[in-house]
């Protein structure tokens, strides 16, 4: 029998234990025993008599709550007299009984999505008697505001007799409260294009159970490369800024991202900010001290146009390459004197410093 409670929001875990035969294929969605499927596994098996037959939902949902958009492992475990076990697990909002979240499989052996609003067993599995069996998978919660969020689990704990009646049917509860207060306050997560690379850095108003960032970059496969691991503060009510150089970056646009993680494991991600690495960091000039310097440029900046600053930021003249690899600088034209060379328009590239006399 189905014990039915009611709060704001409900989180449905089922778990089926077969009687003779576990399904291998075409198990039935909508059978979590939860408001809105309204039937559970006792539609197909008859419930008998329960001596010491449990189930226990446990997750790495904090005791302050689940935190909206993070990803979180649940686990189902039956523990009884098993001959063959499954099980499906949904989500629901008992506001309006409407699913909510994403989950994910993450033993696609043992595991599979369901019509994406329910997750269930792929193969039987053998137990023995006496014993237990659990299985776990991701929940990806979702957007805030839909406050406590309940788990149900009903457990068929088979006789495996070859028929569907005699089974043993449990069931069980669990609740979480939605923690409004988030995990990090993310003031700002910006790229640069350096002279070493591309500069990384982040600030952060608040954290909470912030255990490290790790920063990411996009492969050319299109996955998400882990590039450094950085410590985050725990708790802080304090500014916080945080600094990564990417000395590997490679050429072209790049893309970045942040992943925050919690000390319970639970994750999230910043936007996602690019930077556009060209050929050329600095610009390539010989001798930077003479009578005539000689300025080296490669094909991309042959149509360039090349300034010269004083000391003091004051532009004194500007040189069109006009197509050329090397264009030279003499006190001739230009006088005696320290100066900054740059590429117009070019921040990516670092100024150079040359010396006419």
């Amino acid at each position: 029998m189905l014990r039915t409670l009611t709060v704001l929001a409900t989180l449905i875990g089922f778990v089926i234990l077969s009687a003779a035969t576990v399904r291998t294929s075409g198990v039935p969605s909508s059978v979590s025993g939860s408001t809105g499927d309204n039937q559970s596994c006792t539609s197909c098996h008859t419930s008998g008599t329960n001596i010491g037959n449990s189930i226990n939902i446990t997750s790495n949902i904090p005791t302050a709550g689940y935190s909206p958009n993070t990803t979180y492992a649940i686990t189902i475990t039956a523990t009884g007299s098993v001959a063959k076990a499954g099980f499906q697990a949904t989500f629901e909002r008992m506001l309006d009984n409407s699913k909510q979240g994403t989950l994910t499989a993450t033993n696609t052996t043992e595991t599979i999505v369901n019509g994406t609003n329910w997750i269930n067993h792929k193969s039987p599995i053998v137990a023995g008697s006496a014993g237990s069996k659990s299985w776990s998978f991701n929940w990806r919660s979702p957007v805030a505001g839909l406050g406590t969020i309940r788990t149900f689990a009903v457990v068929n704990f088979s006789n495996n007799d070859g028929g569907s009646g005699g089974d043993v049917i449990v069931t069980s509860n669990k609740s979480f409260t939605e923690n409004t207060a988030l995990p990090i306050t993310l003031l700002s997560f910006i790229s640069k294009v350096s002279e070493k690379g591309v500069l990384l850095s982040w600030q952060t108003a608040t954290e909470l159970n912030n255990q490290y960032f790790e920063i990411e970059r996009l492969t050319e496969t299109q996955t998400w490369q882990t590039l450094t691991r950085i410590a985050g503060a725990g708790n802080s009510s304090l500014l916080r800024s945080y600094v990564y150089t990417d000395d590997q970056a490679p050429l072209g646009t790049t893309y970045y991202r942040l992943k925050q993680v919690d000390f319970n494991g639970a994750y999230t991600y910043s936007k996602v900010v690019t930077a556009l690495v060209s050929t050329l960091h600095a610009l390539t000039v010989y001798p930077t001290i003479g009578e005539v310097v000689s300025v080296n440029l490669p094909l991309e900046l042959q149509q360039a146009t090349l300034e010269l600053y004083t000391g003091d930021g004051k532009l004194v003249n500007t040189i069109a390459a006009n197509g050329r690899s090397i264009v030279p600088i003499s006190k001739e034209t230009f006088g005696t004197g320290i100066y900054h060379l740059r590429i117009a328009g070019n921040t990516a590239i670092t100024p150079q410093k040359v010396i006419l006399f």
